[in-house]
């Protein structure tokens, strides 16, 4: 009687755990699962993929690195005099570099004239319907991505209005302003460097394949070895091998660099260090969501609201926190007032090689493992399903689940880019399994100072719009696993203090 009655208490705690596992798993879902999984939905095949000829861009995000400059890490007894248009500075934009923009601008308003409601040049028929909140132009806090900007707007604003010299010409201020903030909160495009979890996993990583280096990459090695001679930088190692191959690779892009003598092939073997060194620091998707979450999440909420607007609904507007604006290369807002913004139809974000390769690790992309040139651009379209199919397959148009009426694709360089949640061959895409295949790889603000552990007031340990909650106990975990462990662990004890009955209270508390 006794081994019954026991047997029958044991089968009776056996399934109150069991549920108990059930509880963490309904109750919350992992905000970060294992890396082979986050991000790798299963991709439904649309009943209907439409044509190119039926689809109409309604939303345009585009990501680009500034335009050719200066070096930032000029080498030891470097010959200034040599920089091009007189230059003394570094990380100074070059004329080279405006040109650059400004031709991005150019080609920008040939494809989305009809997007802005600008005739497609400046001497073409037709009327103008732009308005400057069309455009939403954000910029990282350095000279040369806020002058890059400038010159993109012009180009896409003004059109060609050049020198006989090719160099701009000072042409009237176009109505968008630039907008920034402080270098040392930009951690939209530079969370990478204002990240410190971020910054002790890439030196422990960059360490560990540097001592791994002269066996597993030996022409890597003996080009950093080659460095050292060249530069004269004789404690130069891999975690530091920008401060070298930076300006050897501007002299390349201006056409400067000079063979060595005896070295074959030398600008192709610097361009192989610094794919080697990127594509080491920004390999860890993981840590990649640190660098550029902020960013994924930017593009992802400026997608959904931009079809919330055409479905008619109401959506809030854009907050500019603390940003400042620029006309003309002058500041004239300041940082502390907070701007309400109507979404626009154009994002651009004005950036460095660094943040398109943060991004592009994060979108698990092999373009993550080649520097991008000067003035590269990352452009994600939101387009539209114009044909009564599209609009049937989704139901009403203002109906709350409108998928086949609304599609995105993305594109570097006019190659086609898979996004999270989409076919690999970076075919179309519907815009609601982006997003929600984005989202565990997305962090909003609050999310971002948390995991890194920067502190920015209360506001750092508040909760955010990516934080799972534990149900019956209430907090954030990770993982399935975790939470599952923490329940079985606080069953075991209520066991062990009122028996059989502590666990079904348990379950009870947990509303199961």
């Amino acid at each position: 009687k006794f081994f019954s009655l026991s047997l029958r208490y044991t089968n009776t705690t056996m399934r109150s755990l069991l549920l108990l596992w059930v509880c963490a798993a309904v109750a919350h879902p992992p905000h970060l699962q294992r890396e082979d999984n986050v991000g790798r939905v299963r991709v439904p095949v649309p009943a209907r993929v439409p044509s190119e000829a039926d689809l109409q861009v309604r939303h345009a995000l585009v990501l680009f690195r500034h335009g050719d400059r200066t070096p930032v890490h000029p080498l030891p007894g470097e010959d200034r005099n040599t920089w091009p248009d007189g230059l003394r500075l570094a990380g100074e934009l070059t004329s080279l570099g405006l040109r650059q923009e400004y031709d991005n601008g150019v080609g920008l308003r040939l494809k989305y004239h009809q997007l802005l409601g600008i005739p497609a040049t400046p001497a073409a028929d037709g009327e103008s319907v732009f308005q400057a909140s069309y455009i939403r132009a954000r910029a990282s806090n350095l000279e040369r991505c806020l002058l890059s900007a400038e010159a993109l707007l012009r180009g896409l604003l003004t059109g060609s209005q050049r020198s006989a010299s090719g160099v701009l010409l000072p042409d009237r201020t176009p109505a968008v302003a630039v907008h920034t903030v402080p270098e040392r909160d930009e951690t939209l495009f530079r969370g990478f460097e204002l990240c410190p979890a971020f910054i002790h996993q890439n030196e422990a990583r960059l360490a560990r394949v540097a001592r791994e280096l002269p066996s597993s990459h030996p022409e890597l090695y003996d080009t950093l070895q080659l460095l050292r001679q060249d530069t004269g930088q004789p404690y130069l190692q891999l975690r530091n091998s920008s401060r070298a191959f930076d300006s050897l690779l501007v002299q390349a892009n201006q056409g400067r660099l000079a063979d060595r003598p005896g070295v074959p092939r030398f600008e192709q073997r610097v361009r192989d260090l610094a794919d080697f060194y990127f594509a080491t620091k920004f390999s860890d998707r993981r840590a990649c969501r640190l660098g550029s979450g902020l960013l994924l999440h930017d593009m992802a909420t400026s997608i959904v609201a931009a079809m919330k607007r055409a479905r008619g609904g109401t959506e809030p507007k854009q907050v500019l926190a603390g940003t400042r604006q620029r006309h003309d290369g002058l500041e004239v807002q300041g940082g502390e007032r907070q701007e309400a913004m109507p979404p626009a139809r154009l994002v651009l974000y004005s950036a460095h090689d660094s943040t398109l390769l943060s991004l592009f690790c994060l979108l698990d992309s092999p373009l993550r493992k080649h520097v991008p040139p000067y003035a590269a651009h990352f452009e994600v379209e939101l387009l539209r399903d114009t044909t009564a199919a599209g609009g049937a397959a989704a139901g009403a148009d203002n109906a709350g689940d409108d998928d086949g009426l609304w599609w995105v694709r993305a594109t570097f360089a006019g190659q086609a880019v898979p996004l999270p949640g989409c076919p690999a061959d970076g075919s179309l895409c519907q815009a609601s399994q982006f997003v929600a295949a984005a989202a565990p790889w997305s962090l909003d603000q609050k999310a971002f100072d948390r995991e890194c552990g920067v502190g920015r007031g209360s506001d750092a340990s508040a909760d955010n719009s990516n934080s799972h909650q534990w149900g019956c106990l209430g907090g954030p975990l990770s993982s399935y696993t975790g939470f599952a462990l923490l329940l079985f662990a606080v069953g075991v004890i209520a066991y062990a203090v009122f028996g059989p009955r502590g666990i079904r209270r348990a379950l009870a508390i947990c509303d199961l």
